[in-house]
């Protein structure tokens, strides 16, 4: 296939997944019974959510799949994909379930690997035994090896069964490898019971998992009614045949039961996964992917997609890539596997996807609004509409003198996400001083004066010049001008009516953001955000514009305090150019000032380690690079930092003494910041001032 047909079937694939998410979340784990007791017959999504929370469903094929960024190759190590884990992944916060260890099979995982059991013992059923090692994680999270596949069952096969193995073994991996073929399937077949078939060629026939698949299979076969699947499956594979949590067998068998008496309908056959109960934001999700590849997005009701307004929320140990939309990481996707594939990108997407210094927010695929949203009122009421190759600002009605608003959110408070199911945590997505371009053109030549703007967290609105969208496309511009440690919460234009306008319309091409920061951030002015209770009832707290490895850090009146943490703040897709902090040792004698962080496992870092500093690279599990550059004075407890990075050199000056590092990593120049500190130094960081190269 090429790419626009490969970028379209992925699109619709994890859209399917997303929609099966937000469907079935609000009764996962209710029985069938309670559903239709409650709900009764399933139409349309049950709860209203608007910005949909974080999701581990979710979180897994998005941040699994970039194991592949740090090892580009069909032969990735099993080993890279386990330090992915570590290396987006928060202890014990964020991401996943963490039932506890020996109770839930990621969070043994993650402990394994931690204390450094590598990858594939790490998910070993002679690790961890087989209870936990066939819990429902191997197959939930395996949809983007199906994607990044490009249709070869083969590949997906490879990498599901790689992934899997982290965390899980025996029919957990069966189902991942499952998962991840029919997906790939489902790129070149139509019909889902043949997907079943052929995908069954990929595991071992004498499985559990297999039997399991051809047992429901056969009773569709056999004319069997789908009311009487249901109570089978209930009777013969129901969650008290298994030990343990959530185990993969009783939800492989009610996604088979949807996929053969779905008749190949998307909304039939998720509604009815759903209704069946168990597991449901998990099986639906799969089913949805599967869905999603095999009809494309006009299989897809229109009352599904619209609700979710392109917009992906994720809950990562890097903040800054939380904030994300679908038409966008399904764009990550397609580069890896296009790579992965020798698939000839095409060139408006390639140049996409090499700017790593920049964003763009396109409209080129059906639905895609790259989460803008219209702000109306009675005297301005606006609408969003895709138009294959733009986004169409519908003005339905417009009074001259009054005022309409496009805008587009950068940062999240707690009030504006529905829950924190999976603990949430952002860093703003704009920053002061970087360039925003909007490429617009007003067909009907309207007579409307425009304006960019940002606003910031406090209701703070900075404004652009006036200006007049011409018929024709053009890009108009704007550098953030506001306080460079103001917390930029969202972007957009503002439209004032010069005469009444009614029934028509202007078109946005393409936004763009140029990441070419100039901030400043005020520890002492950020506050613990309080998201509240998450599904397990814990209150979830974490530092504004931080995420964090162990939510161990807060705000005193002297600034940020770290101890027993990794905390990342800032502008994940730049390069840095000046980097200054402010730091005191309050406590201990070792911390790193971290940067080009894109992880807890790949940054650059100056360490001062007992009166000693050293300058460090690491990549995965291991230091790359270190060397000692210097000595600070004995009982020193306050740190002026600097770091310059200049000619291929990174030039520090530390309390006014200079050090010259050559930067040997120039690809690896690029990410977040950092403070990290052990358990026996608490550090106070009071201010931080951070300029793009």
């Amino acid at each position: 296939m090429n790419f626009e047909t490969y970028y379209h079937k992925t699109y619709a694939a994890w859209l399917g997944k997303i929609i099966g998410i937000r469907l079935g979340a609000p009764v996962e784990n209710w029985t069938a019974q309670q559903i239709k007791n409650t709900y009764g017959k399933i139409e349309d999504y049950l709860v209203d959510y608007g910005v949909f929370a974080a999701d581990d469903d979710s979180n897994g094929p998005l941040f699994f799949v970039r194991s592949l960024l740090a090892e580009m190759s069909q032969d990735i190590c099993v080993e890279t994909m386990g330090d992915n884990v570590l290396n987006y992944i928060s202890d014990g916060h964020g991401f996943f379930w963490w039932g506890g260890s020996g109770i839930s099979t990621e969070d043994t995982a993650y402990q394994n690997l931690k204390a450094g059991l590598k990858a594939p013992l790490s998910g070993s059923y002679k690790t961890n035994g087989i209870a936990l090692a066939e819990q429902i994680g191997g197959q939930i999270f395996s949809d983007c090896w199906g994607y990044v596949s490009c249709g070869n069952p083969d590949l997906a096969a490879n990498l599901a069964t790689k992934m899997s193995s982290v965390t899980h073994d025996g029919n957990g991996i069966y189902g991942g490898v499952f998962v991840a073929v029919c997906i790939a399937l489902a790129y070149e077949m139509d019909d889902c019971i043949e997907i079943i078939v052929k995908a069954l060629n990929y595991i071992p026939s004498d499985s559990e998992y297999a039997f399991v698949v051809n047992d429901v299979v056969s009773k569709y076969k056999n004319n069997m009614s789908q009311e009487a699947c249901l109570a089978y499956i209930q009777n013969t594979y129901g969650y008290d045949k298994y030990a343990g949590v959530c185990h993969i067998i009783p939800n492989t068998a009610i996604m088979i039961m949807s996929m053969v008496y779905g008749e190949n309908d998307f909304s039939k056959t998720l509604t009815m996964l759903c209704e069946a109960g168990w597991d449901t934001d998990c099986t639906c999700g799969n089913v949805g992917s599967i869905m999603g590849a095999m009809l494309g997005i006009e299989g897809i009701d229109s009352k599904w997609i619209t609700p979710i307004n392109d917009l992906l929320i994720s809950s990562s140990g890097l903040g800054y890539f939380n904030i994300d939309t679908i038409s966008s990481t399904s764009l990550l996707f397609c580069g890896i596997g296009a790579r992965l594939n020798q698939l000839c990108i095409d060139e408006r997407y390639q140049r996409i996807i090499n700017d790593i210094e920049g964003s763009t927010f396109f409209f080129d695929l059906p639905y895609s609004t790259q989460a803008f949203v219209s702000r109306s009122n009675r005297y301005s009421e606006l609408k969003l509409v895709n138009d294959s190759t733009a986004l169409k600002c519908v003005i339905n009605q417009g009074f001259a003198g009054y005022q309409g608003t496009i805008y587009k959110k950068t940062y999240f408070v707690p009030e504006e996400v529905y829950d924190c199911r999976y603990q949430p945590s952002f860093s703003p997505t704009l920053y002061a001083g970087e360039e925003l371009s909007f490429y617009l053109s007003n067909p009907n030549e309207l007579d409307i004066v425009f304006q960019l703007y940002v606003k910031d967290r406090d209701g703070n609105e900075y404004l652009g010049e006036t200006f007049v969208v011409a018929k024709e496309k053009r890009a108009y511009s704007y550098i953030v001008n506001g306080p460079k440690d103001a917390t930029y919460t969202e972007f957009g234009m503002k439209m004032v009516y010069q005469k009444r306008i009614m029934h028509d319309y202007i078109l946005i091409h393409e936004v763009s953001q140029k990441h070419s920061y100039s901030y400043e951030i005020t520890w002492q002015k950020e506050k613990v955000e309080d998201w509240g209770l998450d599904f397990g009832e814990k209150l979830w707290k974490e530092v504004s514009q931080c995420s964090s490895l162990r939510n161990c850090s807060y705000i005193s009146e002297n600034g940020l305090i770290v101890e027993n943490d990794f905390v990342i703040f800032g502008n994940a897709k730049a390069k840095m150019g000046t980097f200054e902090a402010d730091i005191e040792m309050l406590e201990g004698d070792s911390f790193g000032i971290c940067f080009d962080v894109k992880g807890f496992l790949y940054h650059k870092m100056i360490g001062f380690e007992k009166g000693s500093i050293y300058f460090h690279e690491k990549k995965g599990s291991t230091f790359i690079k270190t060397k000692k550059i210097g000595e600070i004075l004995e009982n020193q407890m306050q740190i002026l930092l600097r770091a310059t990075r200049k000619n291929g050199l990174i030039i520090l000056l530390i309390n006014n003494i200079e050090y010259v590092i050559e930067d040997m990593e120039m690809d690896f120049n690029w990410g977040a910041f950092g403070v990290q500190s052990n358990k026996d130094t608490k550090v106070c960081i009071s201010g931080c001032k951070l300029e793009s190269f």
